[in-house]
Formats: structure tokens, C-alpha cells, sequence
């Protein structure tokens, strides 16, 4: 037993001693948001106290790792070696310096402020050199240098991204990807799937009735809506004192345990293809976000290390799971560690350094030099305690925790999507940021286009092209009704609408004289579609799932049912369609076809002089 102890602690006092001789010039990490409000029952979930602290905690520890070990505890200090990236900024924020992406979620958001926070907190006379230094801090009439609000605050530059904008595929790919909604669709339908319905139908029930039933109907009690169930139960076991006593920690693991099997379904099957074969659609996500390290890296050494050297995206789970799936870490030698869903305030980092041990040069400008690799650390929650662990990737041997900088490139590279471009063509996807980016598929029928697309139009496409056609045809021939026939238009005055309003043949009500129901009720026109409205801008959590279309579609009849379950209670989507785009529809009263009066009869010309 004690040649084993010794033996251990050999092993690992190994890394450290190897770690004296590394420089760090660039990290990219990918951070999950905190703690926040469940999405059952909350259109806008918030991030909570909670929230914030874990990713005030997790930026503490990036701070210890990269920047300054001195100011932060002895007990975060010890959860990770201190390789401090040369040159970074110590006490003021440097955006020059720093790269930060979210997705535009409310609780995303404010938990990368709150990890700010923690990397570099409020101090007085703090100054980036990058920023002007104490200079911009003088007034040319007083005597000492003015301080930042909030004893020293620090602002940071974070950019968040809607899924209409061409920048959020990399941090959310899945999100307003077509050809992975098509698959998501199809989930239900799998031999898999639908058996792990049935085999967990009992249990869901049984909670139901124990606890779920004043916020969900029965009819969401099931395996189809997993990550729901254990989101709201995860919020409730963590703030309400109430809840142990019906839900036990086992309980709630097992319904995490039911949540990850849905979600690495949805996001780390790699068997699945989309619109071309082998193409890893439910892994969409993973794929952007490997292209993207990629590209930041190998930036940061095209700069010198003078820029990217931190660089911070956040976002959720998804990308997590995916990338753990391409990157063989659920089968290899610590595959526990990421057979579960990454807890909130989790962290995965990509680090370049090079074995030269010169603070002083700038790093090796070819990206085949020999000395520089790269290195994969995962550190599964911000509780205390937990650690910074490096672990070897795609299929790399137990010792291998690093990567030659040119092997991990070629390893990335095999599972990328390497641009915007490159996306749009693998999703099938209509954004419009798409339609300047993907090239034409003229130059002979059937022939594939770079993307690995067949050259004929898609259905989709052909529908948006028709829906124009259509628009532009209906145009003109108002156009000419106007200038051909004079047609006059002007604005019916009250009286004369309350006689048109009368008449049989006057404009029809907008639900077509039916109750089309839907959410908007008597207002819903017939082209509208159900989807939940928004009006703070785009979601990516509802639109498009299986339940939106015929219940019958759903195996095992777990069509939900619209409606509450008791008080505060709401319908949420399925986390099988967790990802999708929501489409903001602004509502007007302004009817434009009440401005014209396009029946009435031409004014007849005078035929004589």
C-alpha cells in the first residue's frame, strides 16, 4: 500500500514539475451559465444569487490560473497550478487583450458579467495601459486621477449574439439550424427513445402526483419532456426547503440521469445525419465550437500573443455535450467525469503554450513548431473544491493530456465546420445572413456543392423563393391597378366603414368568419403559426418542435395538452427541441387594407371633349 501511495505521489508531482517550463499565450474557454430560474413557468428566466456567485467563484479561479494568484484565497488558489498568460493585463481590464461571446439570453449574460467580476474584480487607481493608463484617468484641473465608479468597477466589452446574427453559430450551432430541428423531430419516433419512454412512464407519473403537478400537466410527465422535469425540479431541490422532503437526492439524480440520456441523444448521437451523409447534424454544435478554438488560437499566434489572449464564450449544455461526443471523452479513460450533464458554472478550456520557457519572445510564428501544444481542461461544476483536471482527447492515451499544436489542429479539423459559410451549407438553413454566403448551385443538374449539398433547390428554399415570386406578382399588379385602371385609394371615414362593415360582401373578419383558436384567439389570422411571441427579441427555446404538429405524430399518445395545471403553472417545450429559433412577430392594428377600398369600382375616364 505504501508503494502505491508513493507511486501516486510521484505521478503527481510529475505535471507540476513539468508546468515550471510552460508559457501560456493564449486560453479559450467555454463557460455554462448559473443558476437560474426554471423555464417552466418563466418566458424570461433570470439568473439568480446563486447564479451569479457560481460564476463570480469560476472567474476567481481563471484569475488564480491565469492573471494573479496572490489576491484571490488559499482554497481557490488550490484548485489550479498558476500558469499566468504572458503579458495579460494584472489588475485592469484590457478588452484589447480579452475576447468575450455569449448568447443573448438574459441569465447567459449577466452570469459572464458576474465571471468578470470574479477575473478581474473592482480595485482603486487601476488602470490599462491599453486604455489610456492613469492619463486618461487625469483631469488637466485636479490634482489626482479620477477613479471608476463602484471602488474601481471593471467594464468589460461583452458581445452577445441573437441567433439572427451570423456570430451566435459559434457559440450556439444548434440553435437556428434546420437540417438539426429536422432531426430533433424524428427523435420521438426512434426504437430508442421510445423505449426509454415506457420504461420511465411509471416514475414520471408517479412524481407528477407527488410534486410536478402544480406546474406541469400530466401529459408533460414523461421521458419526451426530461430536461424540463429535472430543470424545475433541480431549481426547486436548491431553493426550497419544502422539496427534499418529497424529491431525496437519489430522486434527483435520477432524473438527471434521465435528462442526459434525452439530451446526448439530441446532442452527441454522431450516427445521425442531416442533409448530407456523415455530416454529425446532432452535433452541430460541437462542430462550430471546435472550428471556432481553432481559429482564436491560431490568431492569437498570428498576433504575437498581443491579442486573444482570453478568450471567454458563454452559453449552455448543448455545446458542452457535443464536443464531448466528437472528442471521445465519455469513452475515454476518465469517461464518468462527462457521462452527465455539465453542472452549472462548468468550464472547458483549450490552452497554448509552448515548452521553450521563454516569458520574454513572442511565441514560435509556425504553427508546426515543435514546442507548442495544447492542452484540454474541464472543470465540471464552480463548486469549492473542484478542480481544474486536464484529460486526453480524441482517442489520446491516459498520460497524453496535451497535444502537439499541429496534431490537435488536424484532430479539430476532422470535426469542424470551419465558417458561417460552411454552417449554412451543412444546415440547409434559410437566416438570411445565409443568403450571401452560400454560392449559387448553378453549372449542371445534380452536381454537389462545396458543402456536400445536392445542387438542386431544397423544399424550403423553394417555398421562400415562391412566397417572393408571389409577393413580387401581387405587387405589381397593384401597381398597375393604380396606374392603368386609376384606381383611387384613400381613408374610409367611421361612418362609411360601419355601413361596410354591414354589408355581406365587406372585408371579411381576420379569423376568415371561424375561430381559428391558437394563442391570439379571435385576432389569429389563418397564415399564422403557433409559436410563443416574444417581445424582448429572438429565443431559442420554442419553435418547431413535434408537439406543434399533429399529437397523433407522438409515439406512445404523449401529445401534450394546452393548458394550466394548477396555479403559476405554464406549457413548456420539449427539451427534445431546446435550441430553436423563435420568430418575433411585432402585433399592429393598422389595417392597410381598410386604407384602400380596392372593390370599389375605377373612376370611368371622359370619353369626349
Amino acid at each position: 500500500m505504501r508503494t502505491i501511495a508513493s507511486i501516486a505521489g510521484v505521478a503527481a508531482l510529475l505535471p507540476r514539475a513539468a508546468m515550471a517550463d510552460e508559457t501560456v499565450w493564449s486560453s479559450v474557454a467555454y463557460i455554462m451559465y448559473g443558476d437560474r430560474l426554471p423555464l417552466q413557468g418563466n418566458p424570461y428566466p433570470a439568473l439568480t444569487p446563486l447564479g451569479a456567485n457560481q460564476l463570480y467563484s469560476q472567474g476567481s479561479i481563471f484569475r488564480a490560473r491565469y492573471i494573479d494568484n496572490s489576491t484571490v484565497g488559499n482554497d481557490t488558489a488550490a484548485v489550479t497550478d498558476y500558469l499566468p498568460i504572458v503579458d495579460i493585463e494584472p489588475k485592469a481590464i484590457d478588452n484589447t487583450q480579452l475576447s468575450i461571446l455569449s448568447t443573448n439570453e438574459q441569465y447567459v449574460i449577466s452570469g459572464a458579467l458576474a465571471f468578470m467580476q470574479g477575473l478581474y474584480p473592482p480595485k482603486n487607481q487601476s488602470f490599462a495601459a491599453g486604455a489610456g493608463g492613469i492619463g486618461a484617468a487625469q483631469l488637466a484641473n485636479a490634482s489626482t486621477a479620477l477613479d471608476f465608479p463602484l471602488d474601481g468597477y471593471q467594464y468589460p466589452r461583452v458581445q452577445s449574439f441573437s441567433v439572427q446574427d451570423p456570430s451566435s453559430t459559434w457559440i450556439e450551432g444548434n440553435a437556428p439550424c434546420s437540417q438539426y430541428l429536422e432531426s430533433v423531430f424524428g427523435m420521438p419516433h426512434e426504437a430508442a427513445i421510445q423505449q426509454t419512454y415506457q420504461d420511465s412512464l411509471d416514475f414520471y407519473q408517479t412524481l407528477w402526483n407527488r410534486f410536478f403537478k402544480v406546474a406541469f400537466p400530466s401529459s408533460m410527465a414523461n421521458y419526451y419532456y426530461a430536461y424540463e422535469l429535472y430543470d424545475y425540479a433541480l431549481y426547486h431541490f436548491n431553493h426550497d426547503s419544502h422539496v427534499p422532503r418529497t424529491i431525496d437526492t437519489a430522486t434527483l439524480a435520477q432524473l438527471q440521469n434521465y435528462a442526459y440520456m434525452q439530451q446526448i441523444a439530441k446532442n452527441g448521437n454522431l450516427t445521425v445525419s442531416g442533409g448530407a451523409a456523415n455530416d454529425m447534424i446532432r452535433a452541430v454544435a460541437g462542430r462550430m465550437l471546435a472550428g471556432k478554438v481553432v481559429a482564436q488560437l491560431q490568431g492569437a499566434l498570428a498576433s504575437g500573443a498581443a491579442s486573444g489572449k482570453l478568450n471567454l464564450m458563454f452559453g449552455s449544455f448543448e455545446t458542452f455535450l457535443s464536443f464531448f461526443a466528437l472528442a471521445g471523452l465519455a469513452e475515454g479513460p476518465s469517461g464518468a467525469v462527462f457521462r452527465s450533464l455539465p453542472r452549472q458554472g462548468a468550464a472547458m478550456v483549450f490552452e497554448l503554450y509552448s515548452t521553450s520557457g521563454n516569458r520574454t519572445a513572442p511565441p514560435p510564428a509556425d504553427p508546426d513548431d515543435s514546442s507548442l501544444h495544447v492542452r484540454f481542461l474541464y472543470r465540471p461544476s464552480a463548486d469549492e473544491g473542484e478542480a481544474f483536471a486536464a484529460h486526453p482527447i480524441f482517442g489520446n492515451g491516459n498520460m497524453q493530456t496535451s497535444m502537439r499544436l499541429r496534431d490537435f489542429v488536424a484532430a479539430m479539423g476532422a470535426v469542424s465546420i470551419g465558417s458561417v459559410a460552411e454552417w449554412c451549407g451543412v444546415c440547409g438553413s434559410v437566416n438570411i445572413f445565409c443568403s450571401g454566403l452560400v454560392p449559387s448551385q448553378g453549372g449542371g443538374g445534380g452536381s454537389s456543392s462545396p458543402f456536400g449539398l445536392s445542387g438542386a433547390v431544397g423544399p424550403v428554399m423553394a417555398g421562400v423563393i415562391g412566397a417572393l415570386v408571389a409577393l413580387a406578382v401581387v405587387g405589381l399588379a397593384a401597381m398597375g391597378a393604380f396606374f392603368v385602371g386609376r384606381v383611387r385609394c384613400y381613408r374610409a371615414r367611421p361612418q362609411q366603414q360601419q355601413q361596410q362593415q354591414q354589408q355581406p360582401q365587406g372585408r371579411p373578419t381576420q379569423s376568415g368568419g371561424k375561430n381559428l383558436g391558437g394563442f391570439k384567439g379571435p385576432e389569429k389570422n389563418a397564415s399564422d403559426v403557433d409559436v410563443a411571441v416574444s417581445r424582448s427579441g429572438v429565443r431559442h427555446e420554442r419553435m418547431g418542435s413535434w408537439e406543434l404538429r399533429s399529437g397523433s405524430e407522438i409515439p406512445g399518445g404523449a401529445a401534450p395538452r394546452v393548458g394550466a395545471a394548477g396555479a403559476g403553472a405554464a406549457v413548456g417545450a420539449s427539451s427534445l427541441e431546446r435550441g430553436v429559433t423563435e420568430v418575433n412577430y411585432r402585433h399592429e392594428d393598422d389595417d392597410d387594407d381598410a386604407m384602400s377600398e380596392l372593390h370599389m369600382a375605377p373612376v370611368k375616364p371622359r370619353e369626349t371633349v
